[in-house]
């Protein structure tokens, strides 16, 4: 019997723990509570450099090393803040919020849209607005059902004793909206949780008039990995606008021809937001720079094999391997009176040197 009775304490302890975590959860005031931390984060992300974004890691631990403000910063993980695990635990509180709410809200939605089949009890009464109508002569429901019909529909009038009363309804289906908005919230977290995980981006460096097939991913401890697309993309031309008066861009696109197995496939203009699309890859126009000097760079092999023979410009990375490459620093005409030189940074093995050739 003491058992029993014990048993059924933590059963109702444990329903009501439950029912008070799954309320939490459904909370509305907890979304916006969400909501703005997410867009401080969102906040910060933007108006702080991040690392492998739009700072460089040599540039963010020469700042860290000079400056106080950029050591409390790091400290405070805002340079790569997007990494860090306070935002995916509020990612993760803030879609369990909306799956909550979405499936509380709907519970609840089901039961409102289902008054039509129950009786006029006290209870609704109450829920529902009252609104008093003197009418200059005896009418019935039927009568007053047909003065709405066309701008509600309504059921047909039901008497209970003294009492008739008709249901009606407008706009039904707009109930369901919020609904359908947090579903493509959720679909778009799930697309963006499989692009962490399977996903890959990197960049790629194309002069205008060349062709390429290479990209380069840079870690957040600066170490860059190459690797090959399954096709080459060449960019036939380069536009870029500006306002008027500024050097400020309004508005920079190129042309890019897909090149696959040696024949050109098809071709397309591409804008910061609209990307080319092949083979599961999306190509954007992310960023641009002045070509100025191009240099012609061959690098060989101890056994005098060429490995490499192209033209760079300053700051394009050539991959070497999987992980070893280097890049174009400066060029000066004339070096220590010695002519003109290039001052390179090589990655081996993961450490980073600089010399001129």
């Amino acid at each position: 019997m003491s058992e029993q009775v014990n048993d059924d304490v933590v059963d109702r302890g444990g329903s009501k723990k439950a029912g008070r975590l799954y309320q939490f959860f459904a909370s509305t005031k907890l979304a916006w509570y969400l909501t703005l931390a997410l867009g401080l984060i969102i906040l910060i992300g933007t108006i702080i450099p991040q690392k492998g974004i739009t700072l460089q890691p040599d540039a963010a631990a020469r700042h860290i090393a000079e400056d106080t403000w950029w050591r409390l910063a790091d400290s405070l993980g805002f340079l790569e803040i997007f990494h860090q695990w306070y935002f995916f635990v509020l990612l993760g509180l803030f879609y369990t919020n909306l799956i909550v709410g979405s499936v509380d809200g709907l519970s609840r939605l089901e039961r409102q849209l289902e008054v039509s089949g129950r009786p006029l009890t006290d209870e609704l009464k109450k829920r529902l607005r009252n609104r008093s109508v003197d009418l200059p002569k005896p009418v019935t429901a039927e009568m007053v059902a047909r003065e709405f019909e066309g701008a509600i529909k309504f059921q047909a009038p039901t008497s209970e004793g003294q009492t008739s009363f008709m249901f009606g309804e407008k706009g039904r289906l707009s109930r369901f909206m919020p609904y359908i908005l947090h579903f493509g919230f959720i679909i778009i977290g799930i697309g963006g949780a499989i692009t962490a995980m399977k996903g890959m981006e990197g960049r790629m460096f194309i002069p205008e008039g060349t062709s390429s097939n290479k990209f380069f991913v840079q870690t957040r401890d600066g170490e860059v990995l190459n690797y090959e697309l399954p096709f080459d993309v060449r960019c036939d031309d380069f536009r870029i606008e500006f306002y008027p008066g500024t050097q400020q861009p309004k508005d920079f696109n190129s042309d890019l021809a897909v090149i696959d197995n040696g024949q050109e496939l098809f071709r397309r203009t591409i804008e910061v937001n609209d990307p080319l699309r092949y083979k599961g890859f999306r190509l954007f126009q992310a960023f641009y720079e002045r070509i100025g000097t191009m240099a012609r760079m061959k690098v060989t092999d101890t056994d005098g094999q060429v490995v490499l023979d192209r033209l760079m410009t300053k700051s394009e990375v050539a991959p070497l391997t999987t992980t070893d490459g280097f890049t174009i620093v400066d060029f000066v005409p004339n070096h220590d009176d010695k002519g003109p030189a290039l001052q390179v940074r090589a990655l081996t093995n993961g450490e980073t040197q600089e010399f001129w050739v």
